[in-house]
């Protein structure tokens, strides 16, 4: 892999940091009430700034939306690289890292369900393709698995997948760290829960006594 120069690892700092901000105060006062000064305002920096890096405060509410669904299907692709695991330990891995990740962006994802009327066909476009490309992974580790003899289920691969992109999906509207469950246990219990909706007995499969 190509390292990054300073001058591109500073670009990507200030977008991340356009990113959040702009995130946080579409969550706060929704995206019709928030304005790219109040953005510029709170960054302490100058609106061309932030238009160097992003053309409207459309693209800038897209960008904020599609992040967390590119981010868990680039993460759920790297995961099913590794080649040293067998299904089920795939499996635990993607839903357990992925739920980490979903609780960590729950603000843009509550961004995305409340603002979604605003994104543009091409906006659109990205984030089926993301929810897209996880399911496609899920099925496919889904028929390993079955294949394997680790998985022994009966509904259909698809409706199975569609399942499991709701069910994490949905953490950000009920997860919360005042809760009973630090995320590393939320997260666990969805890898559990995953496992044994495809039949599988979890703590064989992973190794454990």
């Amino acid at each position: 892999m190509e390292m990054k120069t300073l001058k591109d690892q500073v670009a990507d700092w200030k977008r991340e940091q356009i990113l959040r901000v702009a995130s946080e105060l579409f969550y706060t006062k929704g995206f019709s009430r928030t304005s790219m000064d109040d953005i510029a305002s709170t960054l302490a920096i100058g609106k061309p700034m932030i238009y160097s890096y992003f053309p409207s405060k459309i693209a800038l509410l897209a960008a904020v939306c599609n992040q967390t669904s590119h981010l868990v299907a680039s993460l759920a692709e790297t995961i099913a690289k590794a080649d040293a695991q067998s299904p089920a330990q795939l499996m635990h891995s993607i839903i357990y890292e992925v739920s980490l990740r979903i609780v960590e962006g729950s603000q843009p994802l509550a961004v995305l369900f409340r603002e979604v009327k605003h994104l543009p066909p091409s906006s659109l476009a990205q984030l089926k393709h993301s929810d897209t490309r996880f399911r496609e992974i899920m099925i496919d580790i889904l028929r390993q698995g079955k294949a394997a003899g680790e998985f022994h289920y009966e509904a259909d691969e698809r409706v199975i997948a569609q399942s499991i992109s709701g069910m994490l999906t949905w953490l950000f509207t009920w997860y919360r760290d005042s809760g009973p469950l630090r995320a590393e246990e939320v997260a666990e219990q969805m890898a559990l829960i995953v496992l044994q909706t495809a039949g599988c007995a979890a703590s064989e499969a992973l190794g454990e006594k």
